[in-house]
């Protein structure tokens, strides 16, 4: 790219800076912001409270990288509280807060009439049961006992922890007991800015020093986002926009990653992603909820469920640019490959190499 693009870049950066800025008697919690441009052509705006234009993905290894920033100021500056899953090794300032009840909370009833939400409820328990027959290598069938349930009284964990309970003393018992005690406090932080300064974003950190460890603290954070998501509702909170960002590194989706383990990772992203979306619940519930996917890899960025496709990398184990724009180059580090669900009249789809809204 020549000096004369360069500058161009930094003065299209202005220009859509002073746009937002003169959104004068806008609500500012709902303006949209941009996610990249052409100069002198287009830009793309990321409606983030819009349910069908909700989820992005980012294709690029760096969880650091400007763009990452740029987002997350702009998400602040609107309000947006974020809640952030991220690779133990991103290397995040945060300062301690209570842990998280996770127990408590799926142990106790779904309100009457959230028919949805209890279905909901019941697709994690039955993940999580699938995700601990993986970690420890045996058959639902024989680890699992069956379920003991009263529903209106309970939540639908609180069922096979009872039947666990009744199990004589054996070592199957023991293993089921120490993955439940997972869930009793979970820890999150909050994030200090660049300043220092503390924010209102939380972070999971995903730790563990075996792959499967790491995949079952993954789980455990994204399980806790569901009564976040939700309390907003039954606890008299503001019901206010949140955003889901997830940082996934190689450290969980390592090269070795086996077709269970991968299900599960897409099973657990799928129920994330659910929450952006309508509501069978809306009388009762706010969906307002958007999601942020960053992966060195184009996996678990499957499309066509992302909204808006960003490629900031042109090569990855499981991708390559190249297969999908031919005679693209190589990508300056203010660029990317925009992909988005829009459909032109001939059935192509809006492909387009763009720059992101960053000056470096």
């Amino acid at each position: 790219m020549d000096n004369n693009e360069n500058n161009l870049n930094a003065e299209e950066v202005k220009r859509l800076e002073d746009n937002e800025n003169n959104n004068e008697g806008t609500d500012n919690k709902t303006v949209p912001f941009f996610l990249g441009y052409r100069p002198n052509d287009f830009s793309i705006t990321w409606h983030y409270d819009n349910m069908s234009l909700s989820r992005v993905g980012f294709m690029h290894p760096n969880f650091n990288h400007l763009f990452i920033q740029y987002v997350l100021k702009e998400c602040r500056q609107r309000s947006v509280k974020l809640l952030r899953i991220t690779s133990e090794k991103n290397p995040i300032d945060t300062v301690e807060v209570e842990p998280y009840p996770l127990l408590e909370m799926e142990l106790a009833p779904t309100y009457t009439g959230l028919n949805e939400l209890e279905d909901t409820r019941m697709k994690w328990v039955q993940l999580y049961l699938k995700l601990i027959c993986y970690i420890n290598g045996t058959d639902r069938s024989t680890f699992i006992p069956q379920l003991k349930y009263y529903k209106g009284t309970e939540g639908p964990l609180a069922g096979y922890i009872r039947s666990v309970d009744e199990l004589p003393d054996s070592e199957k018992k023991e293993i089921l007991n120490n993955h439940f005690r997972k869930l009793i406090l979970v820890d999150w932080e909050l994030v200090n800015d660049e300043k220092g300064d503390v924010t209102t974003d939380y972070v999971y950190k995903i730790k563990g020093e075996s792959f499967k460890e790491k995949l079952e603290n993954f789980f455990i954070g994204c399980w806790c986002l569901i009564n976040i998501h939700y309390s907003r509702d039954f606890e008299n909170l503001e019901p206010q926009q949140l955003l889901t960002l997830m940082q996934l590194g190689e450290d969980l989706l390592i090269p070795e990653l086996d077709n269970e383990a991968k299900q599960i990772i897409e099973e657990t992203i799928t129920l994330i992603s659910n929450l952006t979306l309508p509501s069978l619940d809306h009388l009762h519930v706010n969906q307002s909820h958007a999601l942020f996917i960053q992966s060195p890899l184009l996996f678990p960025n499957i499309y066509p469920s992302i909204s808006h496709m960003i490629y900031g990398i042109e090569q990855t184990r499981d991708f390559l640019l190249s297969d999908l724009i031919e005679g693209m180059g190589k990508l300056a580090e203010n660029e990317a490959l925009y992909r988005s669900k829009a459909i032109f009249p001939n059935g192509a789809e809006f492909v387009r190499k763009i720059f992101l809204p960053v000056e470096y």
